[in-house]
This record gives structure tokens, sequence and C-alpha cells, in this order.
């Protein structure tokens, strides 16, 4: 006797919806881990306030990226296929999910580009009077 599993969903569409709880997730830890880290890096000397920056950028911009690809991907793998991939609320919630990552970006890179001025690198002498 065998048993199946019925499905209300593809599972197609389930990874969709996964993949955009994941995008969604990494929004939040991605800047955090990057304003943490690289903020250590720069008062230990290890990297200068502008590659630090730079890497900041890329580093909330990355996941805004790769679920970009990934619905690109399910898009064309679906017109050729012809099987359904997205669903049509994952679909018309793509263009909200990037203009919120979008704005995420901006206001974490504004937020940390102000952070970087009141950081201090180490220089090795420790400044007479502290």
């Amino acid at each position: 006797m065998s048993v199946r599993i019925k499905y209300s969903e593809p599972i197609a569409i389930v990874a969709m919806e996964s993949i955009l709880q994941l995008y969604q997730f990494a929004m939040v830890v991605l800047p955090v881990y990057g304003f943490v880290s690289l903020r250590k890096r720069i008062r230990s000397g290890e990297l200068s306030r502008s590659r630090a920056a730079l890497r900041y950028s890329g580093i909330v911009f990355a996941p805004m990226l790769a679920y970009t690809a990934l619905f690109l991907l399910a898009i064309g793998v679906e017109s050729v296929m012809g099987a359904t991939l997205a669903s049509e609320e994952i679909t018309r919630s793509f263009p909200l999910a990037i203009a919120l990552g979008l704005a995420v970006w901006l206001l974490s890179v504004m937020v940390f580009a102000v952070g970087l001025y009141f950081v201090r690198a180490a220089t090795g002498a420790v400044p007479p009077g502290r």
C-alpha cells in the first residue's frame, strides 16, 4: 500500500515563497552583521573607511541582487518550460520587495556612513591625555 501526498501548491511555488522569506530575513540580518564586523575591522586598523563603505554597500546589496536573479531565472524557466514556478502573489510582490530592498540599502548605507565619521582607526600610539 503506497501513500500519496497531495500538495495544494506545486513544490516550486513553495520554494519561491521560501526564497522570499529568506531574502527578507537577509535584509534584516546582513546590515547588522556588516555594521558590527566592519566597524571592528576599522577600529583595529585592518580596513580603511572607504573600503569598509564599499564592502558594506556590497554586503547589503547582495541579497537583493541574488533574489532578483533567482526570480528572473524562475520567470525565464517558466516561459521556456510552461510550468508555473512563481505564483501570481509572488510576481505581484516582486516590485515591492525590490523597492523595500533598495530602501533598506540606501538607508543603511547612509547610517553606516554617518557611523564611519565617528569611528577612529587604531594608530598604534596612544595620544596624550588618554
